[in-house]
């Protein structure tokens, strides 16, 4: 009776292979899937709590200097500096990392005296409304949104271009 130790050997590697290298990109697609629900979330979190001491704003109970001292986007923060890329590969993150980049400036412009708080609020109360269009948009407009917004400086979706209108967008 032959030796058949090699075919036992070689089978054994050629499934190992095959098993390699389907598993890895498999792998990686669930861990991105995971790490972007984790982030969404996060996001989600803070600009809730950002829209909830807004309102306070709104209603006259904080002073709007007061509420721009103390904005903070914890879990944007972390996750644009942990995980970078996840922003970019996912298309649903785009539009978000958008509109967190756009809070941060305004905090920052409040800060170093370049916006007064009231018209950042404004600004603000704009890119709220213009989250809540983005979330009620089917996910085919949403792509499609968020593939011209990534050749437009940071910042810039409007509320017309978020609604589908590209006639009354701002050109900046």
């Amino acid at each position: 009776m032959p030796d058949h130790d090699w075919i036992k050997i070689l089978v054994s590697a050629v499934i190992g292979m095959f098993t390699g290298l389907i598993a890895a990109p498999v792998r990686t697609m669930l861990q991105n899937r995971i790490e972007a629900r984790k982030l969404r979330n996060a996001i989600i979190w803070d600009t809730a709590t950002l829209s909830e001491t807004a309102m306070r704003v709104h209603d006259g109970k904080l002073e709007a200097w007061k509420f721009w001292l103390g904005v903070e986007m914890p879990g944007f923060d972390y996750y644009w500096e942990k995980n970078r890329d996840l922003f970019y590969i996912n298309t649903k993150l785009t539009l978000l990392r958008l509109q967190c980049q756009l809070i941060i400036r305004l905090r920052d412009l409040v800060r170093n005296k370049q916006e007064t708080p009231d018209g950042a609020m404004d600004k603000l109360y704009e890119t709220f409304a213009y989250m809540k269009l983005i979330h009620q948009m089917s996910w085919r407009e949403r792509r499609r949104l968020a593939r011209s917004a990534r050749t437009k400086p940071e910042g810039t979706v409007t509320g017309s271009e978020a609604a589908g209108d590209t006639a009354n967008s701002d050109p900046h």
